[in-house]
């Protein structure tokens, strides 16, 4: 609301214009700006200036409860600039303190709790919200500070993110089903959910959407960010809250500057998961004094939770990146002791889910069995390693590769339950399969294996007909290379077990088959018995094997190998015959292509995905030769049908003349048509 005194008009008017100038000094210029305007616009523009919603406002913020002196609040005006949104936020939340401090003090609060509430204690010039705002709470912040040596956009960040984890810890999602559609529905659209999950920090017009809790900002939240800023400060080096692998983009609980020179400074952003370990650390100072090894430990298992990744089309995406699913992993970690998160663990027992959160919170729990004595010590690891203790190898494999914290394939049995007996031994030979970590080639093995399908052959050779079904059919887009979504794609599989715990305790080895009548059975020997697999990663790149054109191949998109032609496979493999277009797969009677052009006797031939027999165009010998036969385009072909070669042979040696013959027909009728 603007306050003032009213111009008297009648007086300005009377006066001559210089006389104006030299008696009342009228800066600005705004005498010339206002020269022809009317009286009646003058009272329009001061109603409109002194009603509800005026077209500008003023901010006061009074300085008495700071202890300092005017001459600061004046050298901050005389800068000249726009005070900023932060800066707006903070003289509108201290006038909310003050507000409420009144209403405690006349009981006039419409929540009757308040009044055991210490809202004053809030205001405390040495101690309160207001002066922590402008010295030690900033102090935090400065260190981040931008290339213009300002913080307020961080500043007002964290904020908007604490206030944001408070109304996510008031809504008790303890209790909470997060996997409920209704309920994500109307908590994604709240306003203040929506404001202060946007991070944006040149927005802010009032402190409505601060007020989440029924109209209000609950006293708790001041309590809460005060113990936590107050540990912050205790720290000191804010460096150590750091995470044991790069969780998406590089996170920040403190948020920093990203200098782009194409853009205004821009803010650390927060993904989804990176919301759960915001949500972890702030849990974290509200439990207790920050320490290294606590900390350290509590961040390990918080990452090993929340960096989980999709397996199939999606295998590129954490798991983590809606509403539900983060709301799901706040939840998880709402049971565990932050700063005992060991003991906390050891103590539980598994989830019964096959969802990747409780799946990875139970990974953590039977780690956590394993890491601990009973006496709550730290169990030695096997004698003669390089780790001492299962915390130690534990947390070497966790960072291993991009494995992103999910190492149970390394400790489940056959069956798929936790047996470690096995554990050092999986460990090495996942240290000679893989490398140890992530690079731009999209190879993830060690040079002795890339390039080649030796691994995959090894592992594929123990599934059983079911398992091919279950994992390699249709399952997962390009799972024949050797990139890290196909080697993810097996091992975290959970219908593979028993092939995978093999393929990792017994050594590289491929199981010797025999062809088969049946598909599965059939398509796995291809796979692991010939030359396929090697020929297939090295000419597609990637691959999977699907329907295509009504046969079971290994396509990558839309040129590849059939797997159920192997009488024309076999019948390309006769001495007379000469392949024009495709080509033999090593080590195998499969060829690569739909559409297999061939030469025979001089002649030349396609044979379609029709599985018939055309004869091909003289001039290239990959298009069908066509005659058009009242008016429409007809060809000639046989179909094989299972024949024995010697009668299909003698079928082809007549096609061309059949074809002859009925051109000359055609070209007969059509002269004596004439």
């Amino acid at each position: 609301m603007i306050t003032g005194t009213a111009v008297d008009l009648d007086k300005v008017e009377k006066k001559n214009l210089k006389d104006a100038e030299d008696a009342n000094a009228l800066l600005d210029g705004l005498e010339k700006i206002f020269k022809q305007t009317t009286l009646e616009q003058f009272q329009s523009y001061w109603k409109s200036m002194i009603s509800d919603t005026p077209p500008f406002y003023f901010y006061q913020l009074p300085l008495l409860e700071f202890g300092l002196s005017d001459d600061l609040y004046v050298k901050m005006n005389a800068r000249g600039k726009q005070l900023t949104p932060f800066e707006n936020f903070k003289a509108d939340l201290i006038g909310y303190l003050r507000q409420r401090a009144k209403e405690q003090d006349e009981q006039t609060s419409r929540d009757k709790a308040d009044y055991d509430k210490d809202w004053k204690k809030l205001l405390d010039p040495r101690s309160g919200i207001p002066i922590m705002l402008d010295t030690e709470w900033t102090n935090i912040f400065w260190e981040n500070r931008s290339s213009q040596n300002s913080i307020d956009e961080i500043f007002f960040a964290f904020i908007n993110r604490v206030f944001w984890e408070e109304m996510i810890a008031d809504r008790d999602c303890s209790d909470t089903k997060d996997d409920d559609e209704g309920s994500i529905k109307a908590l994604e659209g709240n306003s203040s959910y929506r404001f202060l999950i946007a991070d944006n920090v040149d927005d802010y017009h009032d402190l409505t959407p601060y007020r989440f809790k029924n109209g209000e900002i609950p006293y708790s939240l001041f309590e809460n960010i005060t113990t936590v800023f107050t540990r912050l400060i205790k720290m000191g080096n804010y460096d150590t809250i750091k995470l044991p692998r790069n969780v998406g983009v590089e996170f920040h609980f403190i948020p920093v500057y990203i200098e782009d020179t194409n853009r205004k400074d821009l803010i650390s952003p927060l993904t989804q998961p990176h919301r759960v370990i915001f949500h972890a650390i702030y849990k974290y100072l509200l439990e207790g004094e920050a320490e290294d090894v606590s900390l350290k430990r509590w961040m390990r298992v918080v990452c090993n939770i929340t960096s989980g990744k999709s397996l199939g089309s999606d295998w590129n995406k954490y798991i983590i990146r809606t509403t539900a699913t983060m709301l799901s992993a706040i939840r998880t970690l709402s049971f565990i002791d932050s700063h005992q998160c060991y003991s906390s663990l050891f103590k539980m027992n598994l989830i019964e889910s096959d969802k990747e959160i409780p799946s990875r919170m139970n990974e953590e729990i039977t780690k956590a069995k394993m890491t601990l004595e009973p006496s709550g010590e730290l169990a030695k690891y096997s004698e003669g390693s390089e780790y001492e203790t299962w915390e130690e190898a534990f947390t070497a494999a966790e960072n291993y590769a991009f494995f992103n914290g999910s190492i149970r394939f390394m400790y489940q049995n056959k069956s798929g339950l936790p047996d470690f007996k096995d554990f050092d031994r999986k460990f090495t030979k996942v240290k000679e399969y893989f490398k140890s970590v992530r690079t731009d080639s999209s190879d993830v093995l060690n040079p002795a294996f890339s390039g080649n399908a030796a691994l995959l052959q090894s592992l594929i050779s123990k599934f059983t007909a079911d398992q091919f079904w279950k994992v390699i059919w249709w399952r997962s887009h390009y799972i024949f290379d050797n990139s890290e979504k196909s080697w993810r794609h097996y091992l975290y599989n959970e219908d593979i077990n028993a092939p995978r715990h093999e393929f990792l305790t017994e050594g590289l080895s491929v199981n010797i088959l025999t062809d088969s009548s049946d598909r599965a059975g059939h398509m796995l020997y291809f796979l692991s018995n010939t030359g396929l697999l090697n020929y297939a990663l090295n000419k597609f790149g990637n691959s999977y094997i699907r329907t295509y054109h009504g046969h079971d191949a290994i396509y990558p998109s839309s040129t590849g190998v059939f797997l159920d032609t192997a009488y024309r496979d076999r019948f390309m493999s006769r001495p007379n015959i000469a392949i024009k277009t495709g080509e033999k797969v090593p080590d195998s009677a499969l060829i690569y292509g739909s559409d297999i052009s061939f030469t025979f006797l001089g002649n030349n031939y396609i044979w379609h995905r029709d599985n018939k027999v055309y004869l091909a165009n003289s001039e290239n010998c990959e298009e069908r030769e066509t005659l058009f036969i009242d008016g429409k385009e007809t060809m000639i072909s046989v179909s094989p049908d299972n024949m024995k070669y010697e009668d299909l042979e003698e079928m082809l040696k007549a096609l061309p003349d059949k074809f002859a013959q009925r051109k000359a027909e055609l070209e007969q009728a059509l002269s004596d048509s004439k």
